[in-house]
């Protein structure tokens, strides 16, 4: 332990050699970053608190009928009912936020943020369920408070306007949703039909994607290939079967199911010499001329049986040679040969063919995921637009059946505090935003003199010379500072605390008169922008 407090020590102390490149860090970090957060603009917020009865009618003309007993139900109810596109789009127009968007992508992103910056929030007790608070910041307080402002009477003229027209208003409200969505959902059926008929055989199918697809194929490629090898060996096999086995049967040999297998004529010659020759080597001896005359005739057979043979081998291995042939196990191994060239035929066709699909896939492959991905983008939207199109019919069948004595009930209403505004800006929270900016520069400034000290270290003291080089230290020499010395180092420690003090003093300033300083800055802002 006593070990690691003096290298944390050492460390520390070599640092401290940059301690001014520390303090220039510190104070470029620290009025940076106060600058920064005394220009970032104010955010006000605007906020009104309104009585809802979720469970009244309003649920119904939002689709929630019978599903409104919870606190997020009740919060989604009220939400659809202000937050309608029509409504943000009215909303953004009678509080000229529509005039900072110039183009259709801009009004898009304006509305969205407008969506998302509108809170609507409610108590957790039964007491405080239907109390709603709706809030909205913005830069400009003006802003702010025309936005909840005229929220907050699009949404009473919507109530009252019920309440006066009862169900013809409610259904018509229901219309309205329909012909918006139901635009949006022609035009994405146009959209998605347009494009399939640019992408024709480039779409996902029910198999999946071009990488599953592709997969698929080369899985089945390899199978096709195994399962031809096979049947090359197979068909191989077969012909050394064929090779070695004799396609005729000898003379008077039975066949499948003991019948005699015919001869030929040359067996038969064969035969008939060949018991003659028996019957005269009962008298005679092999020399006798009978019985070479014999023997030579029996050579030229034999010959001619060879031949025979062979060319019922080589008469093409098909049925004719099968027919042909009177061995029963040269003809089944001649009929399974023919049934594996078969095989191999038709396989060579269809690795031939998996092969082409698997170079087209290959060839696709940087153009389709591309084409998945939009698809997958247009289908999304078409089916949420459906969803929401069809959720609307069903709700309009709904309201329908349900109109006959409920007539006049559409929601109680009751504004308990109108739109209202500080004058105080919500954000930022300057004191503390400039609190964390001191005490980054301070980090910063340490950081920088640690890096310093790696970057250019020195042995400071005997210890860690004789760590580092594990050679023993015989001593050391002291330093004596002179008076001259001892005036330049106090004077220097002295500007170094002044510094520090001064950036201490700009700290308090910055918190003292954060509030001058923002309107000096926008102040200049409005004349530059003038």
């Amino acid at each position: 332990m006593q070990e690691l407090f003096q290298i944390i020590r050492s460390e520390i102390v070599g640092a401290w050699r940059y301690r001014w490149a520390a303090m220039i860090v510190a104070w470029i970090v620290c009025v940076l970053g106060w600058m920064f957060v005394i220009s970032m603009p104010d955010i006000y917020e605007a906020r009104a608190k309104v009585y809802v009865d979720a469970d009244s009618r309003l649920a119904s003309v939002v689709g929630q009928v019978g599903a409104t007993t919870g606190v997020r139900s009740r919060v989604f109810v009220v939400r659809q009912a202000m937050l309608g596109r029509p409504q943000l789009e009215r909303v953004a127009r009678e509080s000229d936020l529509d005039l900072r968007a110039r183009t259709e992508e801009e009004r898009e992103a304006m509305l969205n943020s407008l969506r998302d910056r509108i809170g609507i929030t409610t108590g957790r007790t039964a007491e405080s369920r239907n109390l709603f608070s709706i809030t909205f910041e913005d830069r400009d307080r003006s802003m702010a408070l025309a936005v909840v402002q005229t929220l907050l009477d699009t949404f009473v003229e919507d109530v009252l306007e019920l309440k006066e027209q009862g169900v013809e208003d409610v259904e018509g409200y229901l219309e309205e949703q329909l012909a918006y969505y139901s635009g949006l959902l022609s035009q994405s059926e146009a959209e998605l039909a347009e494009f399939k008929k640019r992408n024709v055989g480039l779409l996902p199918g029910e198999s999946g994607g071009i990488f599953e697809r592709l997969q698929a194929q080369m899985d089945t490629l390899k199978q096709m290939r195994l399962d031809l090898q096979i049947e090359q060996d197979r068909r191989d096999e077969l012909r050394r079967q064929l090779t070695s086995e004799n396609p005729m049967l000898p003379p008077g040999s039975e066949g499948a199911g003991g019948v005699l297998v015919p001869s030929t004529p040359t067996e038969t010659a064969i035969a008939e010499l060949e018991t003659r020759r028996s019957s005269l080597l009962l008298s005679y001896t092999e020399r006798h001329p009978d019985v070479v005359a014999i023997d030579e005739q029996l050579e030229q057979l034999y010959k001619k049986r060879r031949a025979e043979n062979e060319a019922l081998r080589n008469s093409g291995g098909g049925m004719e040679g099968a027919a042909n042939a009177t061995n029963p196990v040269y003809q089944n191994a001649q009929i399974a040969l023919n049934e594996a060239n078969v095989a191999i035929a038709g396989l060579r066709s269809q690795v031939v063919q998996l092969e082409a699909a698997v170079r087209r896939l290959n060839g696709q492959i940087e153009t389709i995921p591309e084409i998945e991905a939009e698809y997958s983008k247009l289908t999304r939207d078409y089916t949420q637009y459906r969803s929401l199109y069809d959720e609307l019919l069903e709700q309009k069948e709904r309201e329908r059946m349900s109109a006959v004595g409920d007539d006049r009930d559409v929601v109680s209403f009751n504004i308990v505090e109108p739109a209202t505004s500080p004058l105080e800006p919500v954000a930022p929270v300057r004191g503390i935003m400039i609190l964390i900016g001191l005490v980054v520069g301070l980090g910063a400034g340490a950081g920088a003199a640690y890096l310093f000290h790696l970057f250019n270290p020195v042995f400071l003291d005997s210890d860690t010379l004789r760590r580092v080089t594990m050679r023993p230290v015989l001593g050391a020499v002291s330093k004596t500072w002179l008076e001259k010395g001892k005036v330049v180092r106090r004077v220097d420690m002295s500007s170094f605390t002044l510094a520090g003090v001064g950036l201490m003093v700009v700290f308090v300033c910055t918190i003292l008169f954060q509030d001058y300083a923002v309107d000096l800055v926008q102040q200049i802002r409005w004349q530059l922008s003038s």
